[in-house]
């Protein structure tokens, strides 16, 4: 059973549905899969992750979680199989300013069952991120370089199977950017999660085992890779 499965997913814009997006992608992930999905603006690499978080759910097609049908379920059930399933990484952090990194952290604690463990929960990913001892600072008293990691410790922080990231190094300098990337070597080797990561950037692509092309709103190309060192 893939971990993630999409059957033709067709997707528009537009007052009237006039623009395509995306013509029918055929797209399997598996468990452990390293993925970069590759491509120029506009080609509907945000979209598709969009739809694969279940974040979006008007498009035409079939987009299954660990064979759930993403669409058929309720909001509820959705949101609670992405709490359990999805980590996701953005580009501009989207992390909340005026809490703690360690209250930032655990948010995918207060959409779950009361846990006592979520202070304990949170400074475990921060150590693994390399910011032990950052608990009680503030997202603006961070660097860019920074924010981002607090971001994939919040995103590590239910031990998901799948993580998806949109454009990760985009906000960040070419330095910070290859620290990034350093660590979802490191994280992935160590958890076998899956990453699912969107770029328009070579750097990013040459370290994934799997780099999905799209162009046109089709894939273009889907190909195995060896990983640069």
């Amino acid at each position: 059973m893939p971990l993630l499965e999409f059957k033709g997913i067709e997707k528009r814009f537009g007052p009237r549905d006039e623009v395509p997006v995306l013509r029918g992608i055929d797209l399997t992930i598996e468990d452990g899969e390293f993925v970069a999905i590759f491509g120029p603006s506009g080609s509907g690499k945000s979209t598709l992750l969009n739809i694969a978080a279940g974040l979006d759910t008007r498009y035409s097609g079939s987009a299954k979680l660990r064979d759930k049908d993403l669409r058929a379920l309720s909001d509820a059930a959705r949101t609670e199989l992405r709490r359990q399933t999805v980590g996701m990484v953005f580009q501009m952090f989207h992390l909340v300013p005026d809490w703690t990194v360690e209250a930032n952290v655990a948010l995918p604690s207060l959409f779950g069952p009361p846990s006592e463990r979520a202070s304990q929960r949170a400074h475990e990913v921060l150590a693994k991120v390399g910011l032990a001892g950052f608990e009680k600072r503030k997202p603006t008293e961070l660097s860019g370089g920074q924010r981002q990691r607090v971001a994939v410790a919040r995103a590590l922080f239910s031990s998901p199977p799948l993580l998806l990231c949109d454009e990760p190094t985009g906000a960040l300098d070419n330095e910070t950017g290859a620290s990034v990337l350093s660590l979802f070597r490191s994280i992935h080797e160590e958890t076998r999660a899956a990453f699912v990561v969107v770029t328009h950037d070579e750097r990013v692509a040459s370290m994934a085992g799997r780099v999905v092309t799209l162009g046109d709103g089709r894939v273009a190309r889907d190909e195995r890779r060896e990983v640069r060192a």
